[in-house]
């Protein structure tokens, strides 16, 4: 099968800037620029970042890196979905984000949950070979099963009407278990599935949510990239290196490197998004 060449992804919670908080941005900030650097991803989706985190994450990485993404509600500098990527490889064909609500298209709509959840969909193009494929970037309500549910049940309804072939990747961190929670399993049923079951190489897999500190051993990891079939794992893992003792964020930044099966990808216009059902979902308890 024909592959394209291998791609880093990463997802990475970075934790809101809060000066209040016994890690304040301002003391995490170049290790947060150093973790990102030093890992090189052609693509990352990042969760809670304020605008000026995004800004100041940019300032300090390579001229080739630009993000896209909103904020989640109309309050001036609250929490984006971004996706940053590397301008040298890839452009942006289509950008969309959407509410996880009962009117979704509607900016800072709230319906369950403790705040407004958003996912932010990007359609990329290979700059080398004109292949497309689509990213989504995710955070799900991290106190209402209900919340995360509904979620799951509209990225799942999205992507099996947007995805149209291509390969698509999803991340984020989704504040429940890989494995063993409902939602994970509705969103392996799109059909995606985690880098860690498909990888040629599988490395750290360790709980994400490490409150700054050494990643625990136990534990659930709830921060994913799932993948399509059309995109191939190679490697995968939770990067669990600190900088002289310290940790950029509260959680752990999960990576994969992946390359795209070219014979496989639809090339062309992306869809415009229109308006999906919304409904919930029935299952068994959500374990995470």
């Amino acid at each position: 099968m024909n592959l394209g060449e291998p791609m880093k992804i990463m997802t990475y919670n970075l934790r809101f800037a809060n000066e209040r908080d016994v890690h304040p941005w301002s003391q995490r900030r170049s290790l947060m620029i150093d973790m990102i650097s030093t890992a090189e991803p052609a693509i990352l989706g990042t969760q809670e970042g304020l605008r000026h985190q995004l800004d100041d994450i940019t300032a300090g990485l390579p001229p080739w890196y630009a993000w896209v993404g909103q904020g989640r509600s109309a309050i001036r500098g609250d929490e984006y979905c971004a996706v940053f990527y590397d301008t040298r490889l890839l452009e942006v064909l289509d950008l969309t984000q959407r509410w996880f609500s009962t009117t979704p298209e509607v900016p800072g709509s709230l319906s369950w949950g403790a705040c407004p959840r958003i996912m932010t969909a990007v359609s990329f193009r290979e700059r080398k070979t004109g292949d497309e494929l689509l990213v989504i970037n995710t955070h799900l309500d991290h106190m209402s099963v209900h919340a995360r549910r509904f979620a799951a049940d509209y990225l799942h309804n999205y992507i099996r009407t947007f995805a149209q072939g291509r390969p698509t990747i999803l991340l984020g961190d989704f504040n429940t278990a890989a494995r063993v929670s409902a939602v994970y399993r509705r969103l392996c049923d799109t059909p995606l599935v985690d880098t860690f079951e498909v990888s040629l190489l599988p490395g750290v897999d360790r709980p994400t949510f490490n409150n700054y500190q050494p990643p625990p051993q136990v534990g659930h990891r709830i921060d994913w990239i799932l993948v399509s079939p059309e995109v191939h794992v190679q490697t995968s893992c939770v990067d669990i290196r600190s900088i002289d003792g310290q940790y950029a964020s509260d959680h752990m930044p999960v990576e994969a490197t992946v390359r795209l099966a070219r014979s496989l990808q639809r090339v062309g216009a992306p869809a415009r998004p229109g308006r999906l059902p919304v409904r919930f979902w029935a299952d068994d308890a959500d374990s995470g």
